[in-house]
């Protein structure tokens, strides 16, 4: 098995990177990227038999349904029931310990590593040739490629069918400097991961999972959440980071994953520079469907309303994407009524504050600076629930 944190991905790397290049002498680069993304899973699920087997049952269910989506003139009810579908064995997969789960028998045993980032492939497929945004016909090496991409596969970035299947077709040039960028990322991202989130995840574990945090003082928690916000950050980025530069390495430009989200100024921008590709994600297949639902069947005239209703089911279902536990539910409870919140704060300051307030409010640095904090701390409150640890805080308020 390939672990991303061991030299024996270095080396596959290595490998991959040799053997594009010489094979775009005989064959086409995606060509190469598909027996290379072949080889990589079945490498990395060589000690999981079922698990590889489902995989790939999963993966040619998809091309065959994407391939008869993409045949048919109308395509909203097969769209719907397909994304459906997928969105179901998901469930099935993810959550087999419910109990009104059919597959909670077996699905321990066949649910695969990769499982959330493939189903979103998947939607994202489906839903892109519902709304007839792939002009390019799907063909199985294009496809395999898309949902298989090694270096994105665990944990993104995300990216689109079109833009990716585009860039497999662009051959590689050798350029010194790009070579160069690429591996520096590839390094900052391995030194992000596995120097600084390994090393402040070990300060933190301790007040993190320790039985009696409600005994612990406030500062000590306190400093342990901020601890854990920067692991979260320097292990997703440092993820990144590898696949954007893995991904340079094949000539392929994978999106951007962050983007010094510390240092937004409001709610609003946190979300547009963390996790970038999964929000969009979100934005994209979640959130514009339910806006228009709201809009056009619902029929709520109030736009603002329409966003607050919107972004609050959206967070609500991007906290259950992380699990079945209940504190999951809250942590998007959670972020969905401050990014409600926040949407009606913006639409009062820019509708109702005077001139004077909103010069002040846009270009005083002392508000810049406040902003910063209170945007950084909302995410760090937000961790008391994605943590299971919203007890301390709700026993500091008194609530028991």
């Amino acid at each position: 098995m390939i672990d991303y944190q061991t030299f024996y991905y270095l080396y596959f790397v290595l490998f991959s990177v040799a053997l594009l290049y010489a094979g775009q002498k005989i064959t086409s680069k995606k060509n190469v990227i598909f027996v290379i993304n072949i080889l990589f899973h079945v490498l990395y699920f060589y000690f999981n038999k079922k698990q590889f087997a489902s995989f790939q049952l999963i993966l040619l269910t998809g091309y065959f349904a994407a391939k008869w989506l993409s045949e048919k003139e109308e395509r909203k009810n097969l769209s719907a029931f397909l994304v459906s579908f997928t969105a179901l064995v998901f469930i099935e997969l993810k959550y087999s310990a419910l109990q009104f789960t059919v597959l909670r028998g077996i699905a321990p045993t066949i649910a695969f590593i990769g499982l959330s980032f493939v189903t979103f492939r998947l939607i994202s497929l489906f839903v892109d040739l519902k709304r007839k945004a792939i002009k390019r016909e799907i063909t199985f090496i294009d496809y395999y490629n898309y949902i298989t991409f090694f270096p994105s596969y665990l944990s993104g970035p995300l990216d689109k069918y079109g833009h990716f299947v585009s860039e497999t077709e662009k051959e590689n040039e050798p350029d010194i400097k790009e070579l160069l960028e690429n591996i520096y990322r590839i390094v900052l991202g391995t030194f992000k991961k596995i120097v600084i989130a390994d090393f402040l995840a070990n300060l933190s574990i301790d007040s993190m999972y320790t039985p009696d945090v409600l005994l612990l003082p406030f500062y000590k928690v306190m400093i342990s959440m901020y601890i854990y916000s920067m692991v979260l950050y320097f292990d997703f980025s440092g993820y990144s980071d590898v696949a954007v530069g893995v991904g340079g390495l094949f000539g392929i430009k994978v999106p951007e994953n962050f983007n010094s989200p510390f240092s937004s100024k409001n709610i609003q921008e946190f979300w547009n520079r963390w996790h970038i590709s999964f929000m969009h994600w979100l934005r994209d297949y979640v959130y514009y469907p339910l806006q228009m639902f709201l809009l056009k069947t619902v029929k709520i005239k109030n736009t603002v309303l329409v966003a607050s209703l919107g972004f609050f089911v959206t967070f609500l279902i991007a906290g259950l994407w992380h699990g079945s536990s209940k504190h999951y539910f809250y942590y998007g409870l959670y972020h969905g009524i401050c990014y409600s919140i926040y949407l009606i704060w913006r639409h009062f300051l820019l509708k109702k504050g005077t001139l004077a307030f909103k010069t002040f409010y846009n270009k005083s640095n002392g508000i810049k600076i406040l902003s910063v904090v209170i945007t950084y701390h909302y995410f760090i409150l937000g961790l008391f629930f994605f943590t299971d640890k919203y007890h301390y805080f709700l026993n500091l308020l008194g609530i028991k």
